[in-house]
């Protein structure tokens, strides 16, 4: 593996990660149509996609979030081409949940992510997940209850070597859905070791699917957002309302890592931990934030 990148984003030779500036609360909550797509960021590397191993164009983030709920044709528009699924964890209630789920191509909670859905206040608002998944001994009996009724699967896995996610995250994988993104809500919280469980996840996930990673998994809350990344060339376009932190982390081992975009830029520096950890670095350019890896 890399490195993981932090927005407080993350890479798997290196973890990538930003800050989110505080996305604001929706003031009106009257649901649009699911349709997703960043027309900016996908026009913008169309041209140049073949010089990375991997592309993240996450501009759609902006839209998904900083509309109101009657969103304009011209905001469908830019969303129309973009298709994502999303894994509930069992995270605090956050109003946002409504905004990101609204959008979802499919929705899978992750036992008590079933109830930080409901507390978000979707009631009315037709937003189902498709399956409830794990374990269930954190879900409500009476959350469970409703969603099963309004169309949701129950899908119990006792397998106490696996936490929760990783079982929704195979769940989902199954049903093959077309979606490039899977955005993971809920990774960070209150709990240090679920947040390095997910991180756990991450890293079983790019070992069991080392040779097709077509899909782009990103952890992310109201605050926080990472992806991982593999070995390779890799060009991340941020959405507007990430940064201005941006760290660089060895999360696994030692990495190689060099990269253009950030105010402290890396040339082949040696990341890892007991040694040098780009932590609290910052976007180059907040108009249109963008990062290239090396790892």
């Amino acid at each position: 593996f890399s490195a993981f990148i932090w927005l407080k984003i993350l890479t798997m030779r290196a973890v990538i990660s930003t800050f989110l500036r505080r996305i604001p609360p929706a003031c009106n909550f009257k649901p649009c149509p699911a349709l997703i797509h960043s027309s900016r960021a996908m026009s913008d590397t169309s041209e140049d996609t073949t010089i990375y191993d991997s592309v993240y164009e996450i501009g759609f983030l902006d839209d998904i979030f900083q509309t109101q709920w009657n969103t304009s044709e011209a905001t469908k528009k830019r969303l129309h081409n973009i298709c994502y699924d999303v894994i509930l964890l069992n995270a605090p209630g956050d109003v946002l949940i409504k905004k990101i789920c609204n959008h979802a191509n499919k929705i899978i909670c992750a036992d008590g992510g079933a109830n930080s859905l409901f507390r978000a206040g979707i009631t009315g608002m037709n937003i189902v997940p498709d399956a409830i998944v794990g374990d269930l001994d954190s879900v409500e009996q009476n959350i469970l209850d409703y969603f099963v009724n309004a169309g949701s699967k129950k899908v119990q896995i006792i397998n106490q070597d696996d936490n929760d996610f990783h079982k929704s995250l195979k769940y989902l994988l199954d049903l093959e859905s077309d979606a490039k993104y899977i955005l993971c809500w809920g990774a960070f919280g209150e709990r240090f070791d679920h947040e390095m469980q997910g991180f756990n996840v991450l890293c079983k996930f790019v070992l069991e699917h080392q040779n097709n990673l077509q899909k782009k998994i990103m952890m992310m809350t109201g605050t926080n957002f990472a992806v991982v990344l593999t070995p390779g060339r890799h060009l991340i376009k941020f959405a507007k309302l990430h940064g201005p932190v941006c760290s660089v982390i060895p999360l696994y081992h030692k990495a190689t890592v060099s990269t253009k975009g950030l105010k402290y830029d890396m040339n082949n520096h040696e990341l890892e931990f007991g040694g040098l950890v780009s932590s609290s670095n910052r976007f180059s350019d907040m108009g249109e934030p963008h990062v290239e890896v090396t790892c």
